[in-house]
C-alpha cells in the first residue's frame, strides 16, 4: 500500500496537484487528491465533423474492457457499434446480413490480439469481398505488437489500415475518425507531404530536444523531408532554457538525456506556463517501450508519445495532430476534497 502511495504522490505532484487522506473512525481512510487539468475539446470537434453522425460500427475480438471505453466515445460522437468477442464467423456473418438488409456496417475495428492471423484474415475477406468494400476498417494493436506495425501495414492483408495503439488514447481515436471518414483517400488528406514545400511549413517553430548527435541528424533530417525546420536543445536544461527565451509552437522531447531529462524539463515548461494561458504541445520521444512508461510521459505533462525509432509516417502524423489543432486547450483546477479536511502527504 504505501508504494502505491507513494507512486501515486508522484503522479499527483507531477500534475501540480497534491495526494492526502481523511481518517475517519469506524469508517476508514478516504484517500484525495488534486490535479491541474487541461479542458477537453471533444465538444467542439463533435460539432465540426458531423460526418460521423450516424455511422454504424462494428467491434470485433476486443475484451469487455476495452470494448466499453470504444463504445462510450463512439456514442460521443453519435456513432451506434455492436461488439462480437471473439467468433470469427459471427463477425463476417453479421457484416453480410447488414450489408443484404441495406443498413451496412460503417466501420469494423479489429483487434489484432494473441491469433492475430484471424484478424488479418477477416480483414482481407471483408476488402476483397464486393458488397463489403463500404466497410472501412481500423486495427487495434498492444505495445509489444508495435514492432510488427511496419510488416502488418505492408502485408497483402492489410495495406493501408490506421492501427491504434493500445492503451488508446482518446485523441487518437478521434483522430483516426476524423482521417477515416472525412478523406476520401490519402490523397486528399491535408498532411504534410514529404514533397511539399519548405515553404509552406516555415510558420511552425519546432524545439527539437535530443542528446545523441546520430538521432539529432536523423530527426532534423525527417523534418526537412516534411517540410519543417527545427532548433536542437542538446539536454533538458537547453531546452528549458530556449522555451524563456523564443517561442515554439512545438516540442519533440527525448526522455533519457543527461543534465536534466526530458520528463523534468517537461515539468519545468509547465511550471513556466502555469501564469499563463498558454499551452504548446510537447510530444516525448523514448525508446522504453515498456508498459507504464506512455503514462508517465502524460503524467509530467507532455501531450502524446512516439517511440523509437521514429518512424517517418507516425511522426507526419503527430504534427498533423498537434499543429493543426484549432482550439488552444486552456488549463482548470479540479479540487476533489474539502479544504477543512485536507492532510497532505510529507515525505
Amino acid at each position: 500500500a504505501s508504494l502505491g502511495l507513494a507512486i501515486s504522490k508522484g503522479l499527483a505532484e507531477a500534475m501540480r496537484g497534491q495526494i492526502g487522506i481523511i481518517k475517519e473512525a469506524e469508517k476508514g481512510v478516504i484517500v484525495w487528491f488534486t490535479a491541474h487539468l487541461y479542458l477537453s475539446t471533444q465538444q467542439s470537434q463533435i460539432t465540426q465533423h458531423q460526418v460521423l453522425i450516424g455511422k454504424r460500427v462494428l467491434i470485433y475480438g476486443v475484451s469487455n474492457g476495452l470494448a466499453e471505453m470504444l463504445q462510450l466515445e463512439l456514442r460521443q460522437w453519435q456513432m451506434s457499434s455492436d461488439v462480437i468477442v471473439d467468433d470469427y464467423d459471427q463477425a463476417l456473418q453479421a457484416l453480410r446480413n447488414a450489408a443484404r438488409a441495406q443498413t451496412p456496417y460503417d466501420l469494423l475495428i479489429i483487434n489484432m490480439g494473441y491469433v492475430y492471423q484471424q484478424a488479418l484474415k477477416l480483414s482481407k475477406i471483408v476488402s476483397e469481398d464486393p458488397a463489403l468494400t463500404v466497410c472501412k476498417q481500423i486495427f487495434v494493436a498492444s505495445l509489444d505488437q508495435r514492432n510488427c506495425i511496419d510488416s502488418i501495414r505492408s502485408s497483402e492483408s492489410a495495406p493501408l489500415l490506421p492501427i491504434l495503439i493500445k492503451p488508446i488514447k482518446q485523441s487518437e481515436i478521434q483522430r483516426i475518425l476524423i482521417e477515416t471518414f472525412e478523406l476520401k483517400n490519402k490523397a486528399d488528406a491535408p498532411i504534410f507531404l514529404p514533397q511539399a514545400s519548405v515553404q509552406q511549413h516555415n510558420n511552425y517553430k519546432i524545439l527539437l530536444v535530443e542528446d545523441n548527435n546520430v538521432n539529432q541528424i536523423v530527426e532534423k533530417g525527417m523534418l526537412i523531408r516534411l517540410g519543417f525546420s527545427a532548433k536542437i536543445a542538446n539536454d533538458g536544461a537547453q531546452a528549458v532554457e530556449l522555451f524563456q527565451q523564443e517561442h515554439f509552437d512545438l516540442v519533440l522531447m527525448d526522455c533519457q538525456m543527461p543534465n536534466m531529462d526530458g520528463y523534468q524539463a517537461t515539468l519545468c515548461i509547465r511550471q513556466q506556463e502555469s501564469s499563463s494561458n498558454a499551452h504548446i504541445p510537447i510530444i516525448a520521444m523514448t525508446a522504453n517501450a515498456v508498459d507504464g512508461e506512455e503514462t508517465r510521459c502524460l503524467a509530467v505533462g507532455m501531450d502524446d508519445v512516439l517511440f523509437k525509432p521514429i518512424n517517418l509516417e507516425e511522426l507526419e502524423s503527430k504534427l498533423r495532430y498537434w499543429l493543426l489543432q484549432s482550439n488552444v486547450i486552456a488549463g482548470a483546477s479540479i479540487q476533489l476534497a474539502m479544504q477543512s479536511k485536507i492532510q497532505p502527504l510529507t515525505n
